[in-house]
């Protein structure tokens, strides 16, 4: 009896296997160029093929590495792979020898098919940094204002003014690569020359005694001959908490490793000629107050914006008067890259301008119409001293006001908060006008979950349109879409994306508001529809490092991570770090994470 091909029988033509498929999607370490460096001398090589035809599959690769894109195009390569049989294209093993700190390398890989001899086009090449990797690669110190936290709890919850810290520098002609280093503990909102370089909500959150991440910045092409001024603008963050007692206990000051705010820079200018400068953190930095007064990630800001120096980012500002900054002890963890996203306005689109109403003489109801974690921004044009108060909810109560019980921090609704913590710890942010023309305000330091927001202090109702809303989150890739003929069920998953994402600000939390914790139950529960829907490689690797520093010293793993004193919960959320281990091998291939 004979047998005829299944297309055949289904009169269609025989499958084509084709050669033109292209190799795309390159990273190292996973992570794509995009102000992200690697901490590994050996990095892990990852690829995609992309293409048509059927039955194809990966034979064998070769990988070539260069200085530049036109060594790689010469074929003056530092290294070229010879072909190495494989199949493998995620977190493929470095072929090439040990790598450095400060090596920039551009790289391609080709490959050959199944049952074909002609490899491939080499792909697109594709360039990576290595960070800093050892002690003696930092001359920077940390540095601060030299203030101490005060004994007396309620004392923490007076005026303690964010600190401002600034250094002017000269540039000796066009630099050929320039790269800042910088970790501010906890935020810190970073700016040259007037730019902003990193938001305040950048620094991730870690077990800061075990592990303290930085960014690094490619600032080559914002460098030209001339002065130049550095300028940071440090919060308190996850790193100087009040002592504020969630449901009536906890006190995170007893859970997390603290300290004053400060900052750790280190500015590297290369030149043609071979010459290097560092510009680093030390004693010659100039620090003064600033503007925010108060700022907790819980309660909010106070911001006077009559106290900030005019200008003082810029090159050319007199801060004869300011202090010098104080160089800061305290150890911390080691230091590494970060491998975290910013926290940016991911969302497309962002919420509408608000439907405003007055619900009480000089009280102003905006209604966003969805849900969100983020911020809230305001133009403003008032003579000086004003003061502007908004106060954020999810619902509203009986009588059409905001109600702000569903997000009061950690259920501090009736004085149980501590000495000097708020009756009700609710979600808020003031602001004090300058009388300058043009004024914008929105927090720094902290993000809201809300719908409605309440403003008091406006001498008539706010213009719609100069009021907005900006939902932000860690900026997560979206790699897979769906779409369904029924409205309602596309309408669900916008609703639950959005909802995710409002939970991935650098830990994947139960809440945008209330607690913002990384809690192992939620993130078991949800881990699979993340991976699924996101890139979640970076982001849930350091979740799992997380839960690695955060582990018990009798070997027990925690309920949250970072760990913040809470461990009552079971198996369901202590499971988190095994069950990330597993995933990260069943979705990435990351088998080295679990042998870490």
């Amino acid at each position: 009896m004979m047998f005829l091909p299944f297309y055949l029988l289904l009169g269609a033509a025989p499958p084509t296997y084709v050669t033109d498929l292209r190799v795309e999607s390159l990273t190292a370490e996973q992570l794509r160029d995009g102000g992200l460096v690697i901490g590994a001398t050996k990095p892990r090589l990852s690829w995609t093929l992309v293409g048509d035809g059927r039955g194809l599959s990966q034979a064998a690769y070769q990988v070539r590495i260069g200085d530049s894109v036109e060594a790689l195009r010469s074929g003056d390569d530092r290294f070229e792979s010879t072909r190495i049989a494989s199949g493998e294209s995620a977190n493929v093993a470095w072929p090439g020898p040990e790598l450095t700190s400060r090596d920039v390398l551009w790289w391609q890989v080709r490959v050959w098919l199944n049952g074909q001899e002609q490899p491939t086009a080499w792909s697109r090449p594709e360039r990576f940094a290595v960070g800093l990797l050892t002690p003696g690669d930092w001359q920077a110190q940390w540095i601060g204002n030299g203030s101490s936290t005060p004994e007396d709890e309620a004392a923490q919850y007076g005026d303690d003014p964010a600190p401002l810290l600034r250094r002017e520098f000269a540039v000796a002609g066009a630099p050929v690569a320039a790269t800042l280093y910088v970790v501010g503990l906890g935020y810190a909102r970073v700016r040259l020359d007037g730019q902003e370089l990193l938001g305040g909500l950048d620094q991730p959150w870690t077990e800061y005694g075990d592990r303290v991440t930085y960014r690094a910045l490619d600032l080559t092409d914002r460098l030209a001959a001339g002065q130049h001024c550095l300028a940071v603008e440090l919060g308190n963050g996850w790193w100087n908490p009040l002592p504020m007692r969630f449901w009536g206990w906890l006190n995170l000051r007893e859970h997390l490793t603290t300290g004053r705010p400060r900052l750790l820079a280190q500015l590297e200018l290369t030149y043609a000629d071979g010459r290097r400068e560092v510009v680093a953190s030390d004693g010659s930095w100039r620090v003064a107050p600033g503007p925010i007064v108060r700022n907790n990630i819980y309660l909010g800001e106070l911001r006077d914006q009559r106290r900030e120096p005019a200008g003082w980012w810029r090159a050319g500002f007199d801060d004869s008067g300011w202090a010098a900054a104080t160089i800061d002890a305290q150890p911390v963890g080691r230091l590494e890259p970060t491998r975290m996203p910013r926290v940016l306005p991911v969302l497309k689109p962002q919420p509408k301008p608000p439907v405003v109403r007055e619900v009480e003489p000089g009280v102003y109801l905006l209604d966003f119409q969805q849900n969100l974690a983020g911020q809230v921004e305001i133009d403003l044009d008032l003579p000086a001293g004003r003061e502007i108060k908004l106060r954020y909810g999810e619902l509203l109560n009986g009588a059409g006001r905001v109600n702000p019980m569903t997000a009061v921090a950690g259920q501090i609704k009736g004085g149980n908060g501590g000495p000097g913590a708020p009756h009700i710890a609710e979600q808020s942010d003031t602001y004090i006008t300058s009388g300058e023309p043009n004024e914008t305000f929105h927090s720094t330091f902290t993000w809201r979950a809300f719908r409605y927001v309440e403003v008091s202090g406006l001498p008539s109702a706010p213009d719609p349109l100069r009021v907005r809303a900006t939902a932000l989150s860690s900026a997560i890739d979206r790699v897979a879409q769906s779409e369904f003929s029924d409205p309602v069920l596309n309408q669900l998953q916008t609703i639950c994306d959005n909802t995710f994402r409002a939970n991935t600000f650098h830990v994947q939390s139960d809440c945008p508001g209330r607690e913002r914790y990384g809690y192992g139950g939620d993130l078991v529960a949800t881990a699979e529809t993340f991976l699924t829907w996101y890139d979640m490689s970076q982001f849930y690797s350091k979740a799992a490092r997380d839960w690695d520093d955060a582990q018990l010293p009798d070997g027990m793993l925690t309920d949250t991570a970072p760990f913040v004193g809470i461990q009552f919960c079971g198996v369901p959320w202590a499971v988190a770090h095994p069950h990330l281990l597993d995933q990260l091998i069943r979705y990435y291939g990351d088998f080295d994470l679990a042998a870490e």
